[in-house]
């Protein structure tokens, strides 16, 4: 979705008003592609006195799983949109800007981006997820394995016997 934003810039119109669906399916997370559903766009850019603003929300339902016992995991999330945007920087490197060249704002690339960093570094089903066996594979949420307590790590077999006595 391409903003024109031109006359925003020039003070012709005060608001730009912006609303539509995002497809990120091809969109690369962990390995993954989470984001099979359209992702929901709304906001508007203003114009107040001569200070050009980004305002919105991105709607969207992330499809993967935990990271810990791979259980499958719908997440809906909502990313507020906030950004002060130029059109010209006088040699600053000022990382609160936002550069928007020839008056267009592609505004997928934006949303993709300010989505990337909101997410977390992996996905739980629960705080508490126990995760699975590393032996047999089994689901530890849905209780106990049986072969977890008969393995010891052969170099922790001396601290054993000292719970034995």
């Amino acid at each position: 979705m391409l903003l024109q934003l031109r006359s925003l810039f020039l003070g012709d119109t005060q608001a730009v008003p912006f609303s539509g669906t995002l497809d990120l399916s091809d969109l690369e997370i962990g390995g993954e592609y989470p984001l099979q559903q359209p992702v929901t766009v709304n906001g508007r850019v203003e114009n107040r006195t001569g200070i050009v603003t980004l305002t919105g929300e991105a709607t969207y339902l992330l499809d993967t799983a935990c990271s810990r016992c791979a259980a499958p995991l719908q997440i809906p999330g909502r990313l507020p949109l906030s950004h002060v945007l130029v059109d010209s920087l006088n040699r600053e490197d000022r990382e609160d800007l936002l550069l928007v060249e020839n008056g267009e704002l592609a505004l997928d690339e934006l949303v993709q981006a300010d989505l990337i960093l909101s997410l977390p570094m992996r996905f739980l089903c629960r705080e508490d997820c126990r995760g699975l066996c590393p032996r047999c594979g089994k689901n530890l949420n849905e209780g106990p394995c049986g072969c977890a307590e008969d393995r010891v790590d052969p170099r922790l077999a001396a601290l054993r016997s000292l719970l034995d006595e």
